[in-house]
């Protein structure tokens, strides 16, 4: 069953995937993560780093895989994941740098980049848990709709569709990477446990198709209906559509737990 919990508005949704991996990590120091970038995940990453100062949350164990990266941008370009999880979390918290990785956005093969990234995520003993954003058009990571599920960290063409969502991009329409290396979809589903963070009413339609509709190509993050371990946390404006999908259709109810609470998750 695919536990559902919403919670009023981002700033709560926030704190509360916090809490989720804050209790990951105390329960498991040594927990290997599958990390995003975009807008989403910036309030929990806020909260990650409130709660380490405050002395709540000890990353010196943990390891860190990023989903992504894009292709062909110097080392240090303000717009490479890089230096997005630097600015947002890495240089705030106890994680030490041989314990985070993320593809390299200068490979001198990026074939290569994506083997070495994969063999890399395996000898780590592969992801325990993985956090997720989704696009509004249902991608997961670069994964665009039409990537087939057993893809590994590969790489993809950016769409302009895709791009043009990124503030930095939006305004330099003439300078945009054209590719990017990307953890496939067969890498995420390998995770152990993963976790999809959504939120605003743009996603909605998205979010329901992902979860009650049938599982197809056209919509990557549908892939994840079937992960043994899967948790949806969305703000109410993300997840207006699904209630009410449920509300109209007793057959997904049998599938889908909503809740609004956390309490519990790791019991099972």
């Amino acid at each position: 069953m695919i536990r559902v919990v919403i919670f009023r508005d981002y700033r709560e949704l926030s704190r509360a995937c916090a809490q989720v991996l804050i209790r990951l990590i105390r329960r498991e120091p040594c927990t290997v993560l599958g990390l995003p970038t975009g807008s989403t995940p910036l309030g929990l990453y806020r909260e990650l780093v409130n709660a380490h100062v405050r002395g709540e949350v000890d990353f010196s164990s943990t390891t860190a895989f990023n989903i992504d990266e894009y292709l062909d941008l110097r080392i240090g370009h303000p717009a490479s994941f890089a230096a997005y999880m630097m600015k947002h979390l890495w240089q705030h918290i106890n994680l030490h740098p041989e314990r985070r990785h993320i593809p390299s956005s200068m490979p001198v093969d990026p074939v290569e980049e994506c083997v070495r990234y994969e063999t890399a995520i395996r000898d780590a003993g592969g992801l325990d848990f993985t956090v997720l954003g989704m696009g509004v058009n249902g991608h997961i990571g670069f994964n665009e709709p039409g990537t087939p599920w057993d893809t590994p960290t590969h790489v993809t063409t950016l769409t302009k569709a895709t791009l043009a969502r990124h503030p930095y991009w939006k305004a330099r329409a003439t300078i945009r990477p054209v590719q990017a290396i990307t953890m496939g979809i067969g890498t995420i589903r390998s995770s152990r446990r993963v976790l999809l963070m959504v939120s605003r009413s743009e996603k909605a339609p998205m979010l329901e198709r992902a979860l009650t509709g049938p599982p197809t190509v056209d919509c990557p993050a549908s892939s994840l209906q079937g992960h043994p371990h899967l948790l949806v946390m969305s703000d109410r404006h993300a997840a207006s559509r699904l209630v009410k999908s449920l509300e109209d259709d007793s057959q997904h109810r049998h599938r889908i737990l909503l809740t609004s609470s956390i309490e519990g998750i790791f019991s099972e």
